[in-house]
């Protein structure tokens, strides 16, 4: 089984209970390049071991979803799987 980490803006980390955890986690929050993070979302994300997930604006939002990425917005939250 797969355990979760949720490392925030100050790198304060906090373990996550399981998939459910990581959807609470980044409940309102975006992948780069602005979609919402679903289950499916998350799962093919952290194929690669981790991700950053945003809280974009609408306007950020719509940038992201255009370019694919908001220049200028950090990371609110990175999940990483360990």
């Amino acid at each position: 089984m797969a355990i979760y980490i949720s490392i925030d803006e100050s790198y304060a980390v906090y373990k996550l209970k399981g998939m459910d955890g990581v959807l609470k986690e980044c409940a309102g929050r975006y992948t780069r390049d602005g979609r919402v993070i679903t289950k499916k979302v998350a799962q093919e994300e952290l194929k690669d071991g981790s991700f950053n997930a945003y809280q974009y604006d609408e306007d950020e939002l719509i940038e992201a979803k255009e370019r694919g990425s908001c220049i200028g917005v950090d990371w609110a939250v990175k999940i990483q799987k360990i």
